[in-house]
């Protein structure tokens, strides 16, 4: 019995192993050394180059066919690349080598290229130029990339002039004193840095405007200039405001004038809360000067009022200047506002200018022409006066040139200056103002009464009386010719109805007969309400010359006794 189960178990390890064989052939192993010794074919790698920083490893194992043959490992340069036993690589310093694995009983081997590269960092920063101010503080951002196995290498700041700027290890900047200088980022190790240039300015200590006033015009902008202390500030920049933007309103980087009046302009630096602060006046200048006579044509001792008005009425001076480019021609004398007299001394032409006077460069001229007085004084004439005197056409009749006692006796005013002035007061009544004639045609004898009448009175001498009434035959009432408008009487000066008619009569073929200050030409006071008719074309042109009908004619009034 024991034979029998003895042999029951040699049979059963027998078979075992005979499986196990079996098994291990077709699998390609039934023993590693067999394999190694006879089978392999192929020895193979996956990639036939790595490329490798310094430092890095890599684990490369071989393959064979079949599978699982043991290899052994070498390097060509192993001062470039070491490999192990189990096929990792090291990568050692720059250059290349073949890494080989080799199947010893085969001969069959592979090989693989390894190229070792340097570590590399690559610096870059977001700026290049700084202008900070003293006490300012700016952190440095850098942008970096490496190559390698080991940690990133760190970075180090530092300023060249550390009495301008200081530089911490984080790379914030602090500036501490004006001036310029550089700050670098570096790392020594593998020689890369980069510079940023940086200028420190200093703080703003003063501002102040270059001009402490101005004066402009309305309408009229103006940009005042601003002086910064010390020089070299960075922030430039201020803010105008107005106490006023009625008068001055600020419109960017400039102040406009809008009315009359003083304004107070502030320029404020924000960021260092100084400030500074100027006046600023705005007037509303002369924009034009007006005459009331382009020419003037005087004799020697002769004078003529001219007019001048400053445009626009609302200027805040309306005040004129007057002045004559030849007094030893014609002098210029104020006689109120905005009136002159204009003297004529000796034979000549000059220029008589109206400035404004605020604004001298805004004027008008008048031309003025003096010649010599050449009067011819005509024979005494006496009572008996046989034919009226007409000069230029024009029907003479003053103190030196009288009219025959029988002159229009009975024919009241001519047709022409009854016709002109019904047109004149029509005119008036359209403008609100009442003409009415006071008196007009006067005879002979009726002029003799009213005289006669006038030296009877108290207190009144016969020369006082002949400025102004006329001897009977040297009156224009009698010709005809003449009106008294609504009163004769000092009361008419001034009233509407008399400022209407000093201005428009002319229109209507009328002068006023004896203007004010010319009574040494005409021997008769200032009688404003007195207008004499002349025609259109001779009133204008008399009007014009400003002067008296005497001195237009160049005549005389004077009485032969």
């Amino acid at each position: 019995m024991k034979n029998v189960t003895g042999n029951k178990h040699l049979v059963l390890k027998t078979a075992i192993v005979v499986l196990v064989a079996v098994i291990g052939i077709s699998l390609g192993y039934v023993g590693v050394g067999w394999i190694n010794s006879y089978n392999v074919e192929k020895v193979y790698f996956d990639k036939g180059e790595y490329d490798l920083y310094e430092g890095q490893t890599v684990d490369v194992t071989a393959k064979t066919d079949p599978f699982g043959a043991k290899v052994a490992y070498s390097s060509n340069n192993e001062n470039v690349a070491a490999v192990s036993g189990n096929g990792r690589i090291t990568a050692l310093s720059q250059g290349e080598a073949v890494i080989t694995a080799f199947h010893k009983k085969s001969g069959k081997r592979a090989t693989v290229r390894v190229v070792v590269m340097r570590s590399k960092l690559i610096l870059n920063l977001t700026v290049s130029a700084l202008d900070l101010d003293v006490g300012e503080t700016y952190k440095l951002q850098t942008v970096s990339s490496f190559s390698g196995s080991e940690e990133k290498p760190q970075l180090k700041f530092r300023s060249e002039d550390t009495s301008v700027a200081e530089v911490s290890d984080d790379g914030e900047i602090s500036a501490v004193g004006r001036g310029e200088t550089t700050v670098v980022v570096y790392n020594e190790e593998y020689g890369v840095s980069k510079e940023v240039s940086l200028k420190v300015r200093p703080l703003l200590e003063k501002l102040s405007f270059a001009e402490g006033f101005a004066e402009i015009a309305v309408g009229e902008r103006y940009v005042p200039q601003l002086e910064l202390f010390p020089d070299g500030v960075r922030d430039t920049q201020v803010e105008l405001k107005t106490s006023n933007d009625l008068v001055a309103a600020i419109v960017g980087d400039g102040v406009v004038g809008k009315a009359s009046g003083d304004a107070f302009i502030t320029a404020t630096n924000k960021s260092s809360g100084k400030s500074t602060t100027m006046l600023v006046r705005v007037v509303r200048p002369a924009a034009s000067v007006r005459v009331d006579k382009t020419a003037v044509s005087l004799y020697e001792d002769q004078y003529a009022e001219v007019n001048a008005e400053v445009f626009p009425e609302n200027a805040d001076n309306t005040d004129v200047l007057w002045t004559s480019s030849d007094e030893g021609v014609a002098k210029v004398n104020v006689v109120a506002k905005g009136k002159a007299r204009i003297e004529g001394v000796s034979e000549g032409k000059c220029t008589v200018r109206a400035a404004s006077a605020d604004t001298p460069g805004v004027y008008a001229e008048i031309e003025v022409t003096v010649s010599k007085r050449q009067v011819t004084k005509p024979p005494q004439q006496t009572e008996n006066i046989s034919k009226e005197t007409y000069i230029n056409g024009i029907l003479v009749v003053n103190k030196t040139y009288g009219l025959p006692k029988n002159y229009n006796e009975g024919g009241g005013l001519t047709a022409e200056t009854a016709a002109a002035f019904e047109e004149m007061k029509k005119a008036a009544a359209k403008d609100g103002i009442s003409l009415r004639i006071a008196s007009g045609y006067r005879s002979y004898n009726h002029q003799k009464r009213l005289f006669e009448g006038y030296l009877t009175r108290r207190g009144q001498s016969r020369e006082y009386v002949e400025t102004y009434s006329a001897r009977p035959g040297h009156s224009e009432h009698q010709a005809g010719v003449a009106i008294d408008v609504n009163m004769a009487s000092d009361a008419f000066l001034g009233t509407p109805a008399q400022k209407w008619l000093d201005k428009h009569c002319v229109e209507y073929g009328f002068i006023i007969r004896y203007p004010e200050g010319k009574q040494q030409y005409t021997g008769f006071k200032y009688e404003p309400w007195h207008v004499r008719y002349l025609g259109k074309e001779n009133a204008e042109k008399v009007s014009s010359s400003g002067l008296c009908l005497e001195e237009y004619l160049g005549i005389t009034s004077e009485y032969a006794d």
